[in-house]
């Protein structure tokens, strides 16, 4: 958490499977976030310059994925430096086993970090004296975006686009056979919305384009 600095949860992994599963279970003790900051990596961010399973995920339960520059981990500074104190703390000091052994160490690790440590930012507090559950608990069914009557709608094709005035322009595999709204900001530049968020804008006289950045409407 940025501003508590506690630590909702530590799960080893070999490989990228098994990262949505592990925010499930966050969500569901702990609430949804107004955002999620992460790196570039696979498992969140999307190949090809297209959108993400995992930023889909995250838009269906109206959190923002937000991304730090590639190349510059000081975005997410604080998440480096608790890497940085895992690894100086239990990792290198530890043989570890397998997996389920180190998610018995992870788990006690979590206790004393956010528990037991004096953290130098929080004047010496511990982060559960500062943390404070979401409110907003995560639902029981996720559910794909509705939109008003009336407004204008184009359907993601097969291989990721959406077709305006005659010309192709690319999205994702991610929204295959998916709704996009499409809202003018000007003369010439369209917004693509999913849901809360809009995850595109189009340049129509030149027929590109021009962002790709998610951020709430």
């Amino acid at each position: 958490d940025d501003h508590s600095r506690f630590n909702i949860r530590i799960e080893p992994k070999t490989s990228a499977t098994g990262v949505k599963d592990s925010f499930i279970h966050a969500f569901s003790e702990y609430g949804l976030p107004n955002a999620v900051l992460s790196d570039n990596g696979a498992q969140f961010a999307g190949a090809h310059k297209g959108l993400s399973f995992f930023e889909r995920f995250l838009m269906d339960l109206d959190i923002l994925p937000i991304h730090g520059r590639p190349i510059h981990p000081q975005t997410q500074g604080k998440e480096e430096r608790f890497h940085r104190t895992l690894n100086e703390d239990l990792i290198k000091r530890t043989p570890i086993r397998d997996l389920s052994h180190a998610q018995q160490l992870f788990d006690d690790y979590l206790v004393e970090f956010n528990t037991e440590r004096p953290h130098n930012s929080l004047g010496l507090d511990v982060p559960s004296k500062h943390y404070t559950r979401s409110h907003r608990d995560l639902p029981e069914e996720i559910k794909e975006p509705e939109y008003d009557v009336g407004k204008t709608l184009r359907k993601v094709n097969y291989k990721g686009y959406i077709s305006l005035r005659n010309h192709r322009y690319y999205l994702s595999e991610t929204f295959i056979d998916k709704y996009m709204e499409l809202a003018y900001l000007d003369e010439k530049t369209i917004a693509v919305c999913y849901g809360n968020f809009t995850i595109a804008k189009i340049d129509i006289d030149e027929q590109l384009i021009i962002s790709k950045r998610i951020y709430r409407r």
